[in-house]
């Protein structure tokens, strides 16, 4: 009953994709921002761009921008329906 219940829930995968996010943000603004590591990825080019700027464009904005084509593609790859 409880896997049915936990599968059948999408409050429950929103709940844990927002936790995750928040996770992953953390652990780029408070340790490879400021230890200067850069992973790979969005998160790593955008804190290559940031770098690379002077410290002037926010990694954070840097993100979003860059994750913009990113979800298009995925909007015409796997349609409207996944991108909501």
């Amino acid at each position: 009953m409880a896997k049915k219940y936990l599968r059948d829930n999408p409050l429950i995968d929103y709940t844990v994709i927002v936790i995750g996010a928040a996770m992953m943000g953390i652990g780029i603004g408070v340790f490879l921002v400021d230890a200067r590591v850069v992973p790979g990825g969005v998160s790593g080019l955008a804190m290559a761009f940031h770098y690379l700027s002077g410290n002037t464009i926010p990694v954070g904005v840097l993100i979003w921008i860059m994750n913009i084509p990113l979800f298009i593609w995925g909007l015409k790859e796997l349609g409207k329906e996944f991108g909501l």
